[in-house]
């Protein structure tokens, strides 16, 4: 019988060799191969994401596919197999391959995903970030599920968080820290592999880190009070005309009190476009702080300043997410002024 995904969690994917359904049922039981594994958990843990988000799922549950890989690592029976359908596919190729079964709704076909999975890497995300995860070693369960989860997690969220979607959707490091510290997380705590509901808490809360700097995770109730702020911030939010500069950093004084006052007067010059900064930063967004328990990101669009905090209390074990927007007053005799 094939071993369960948590047990093989820090051993490298290695090759591998199709193996169809019928195949798969009588070589590796219930549990399936470890590439099997993987899909199923990524379903339960997209489900448990969608819960806590609020989140309809776009597509029907997905079927079972015709065919799966079998790795070297994981049955005594692989040399057999491999020797019986050659070529067998190479490390890069298997965790290629092994992500587009437990991902796709569809399977390609056998002989087509084996010339896939040697064509030049395309520039794909979830490729791209199992690169930056791994660099030239050869990626580990541990790796691939850490990947795939993240990207998982962040195409799911990308619409919640509103304002910020365009600094989420371009900054990978966000992407690359959150799936480090999924890797980290399931190779302390293994047994998150067998709970969905577990794994999806702490990547959703991984993912949030822009919003509580590194904070204890709570309980379902204030994960889902958090990944909802964003999509409620507009409604809670009001607009006001931006203050000369030394007004401005009286006020962030109190929205931003752990900020030093020269970081404060800086930031305000900013705000004011006192001080350049590129352009291009500044409509998809700037991370002022990012500490636990205080969070805080501005940006310049469409004629207003816009400044998101997080910020929690001691009595609270999640942030509480407050945005400000200043309409940028037009100067002395600009047209239509």
């Amino acid at each position: 019988m094939t071993p369960q995904l948590a047990q093989m969690l820090l051993t490298p994917l290695g090759r591998s060799t199709p193996l169809e359904a019928e195949a798969e049922r009588q070589l590796t039981g219930e549990h399936g191969t470890l590439t099997t594994q993987l899909g199923r958990l990524l379903d339960a843990v997209g489900d448990e994401l969608r819960e806590l988000l609020g989140v309809k799922p776009d597509l029907p549950p997905r079927r079972a596919h015709p065919w799966t890989l079998l790795t070297e690592h994981e049955s005594q029976l692989w040399p057999m197999l491999a020797l019986s359908r050659p070529p067998t596919v190479p490390p890069l190729g298997t965790a290629r391959i092994a992500r587009h079964l437990a991902t796709a709704h569809l399977a390609m076909e056998v002989g087509r995903c084996r010339a896939w999975a040697h064509e030049p890497e395309p520039r794909e995300v979830t490729e791209g970030l199992l690169s930056a995860l791994v660099g030239e070693q050869p990626p580990t369960w541990a790796d691939l599920l850490s990947a795939v989860i993240t990207v998982q997690a962040h195409h799911l969220m990308l619409h919640s968080w509103g304002v910020l979607s365009a600094y989420v959707g371009l900054n990978t490091g966000l992407r690359l820290e959150t799936a480090r510290t999924m890797r980290r997380r399931v190779q302390e705590q293994p047994e998150l592999c067998a709970s969905p509901p577990e794994l999806a808490a702490e990547l959703l809360w991984a993912s949030l880190g822009l919003l509580h700097g590194g904070l204890p995770r709570p309980e379902a109730a204030g994960l889902r009070q958090l990944a909802h702020a964003m999509r409620t911030l507009p409604e809670r939010t009001v607009l006001a005309t931006l203050p000369e500069p030394v007004a401005l950093a009286a006020q962030l004084q109190d929205l931003l009190p752990r900020l030093p006052t020269g970081a404060r007067r800086e930031l305000a010059e900013r705000l004011s476009g006192r001080q350049p900064t590129d352009a291009h930063q500044t409509t998809t967004g700037l991370l002022i702080v990012c500490e636990a328990g205080c969070t805080a990101l501005w940006l310049r669009r469409a004629g207003e300043v816009q400044l998101i905090v997080g910020s929690a209390a001691d009595s609270q074990p999640y942030p509480q997410v407050r945005a400000w927007r200043w309409r940028i007053p037009k100067p002395a005799g600009a047209l239509g002024a």
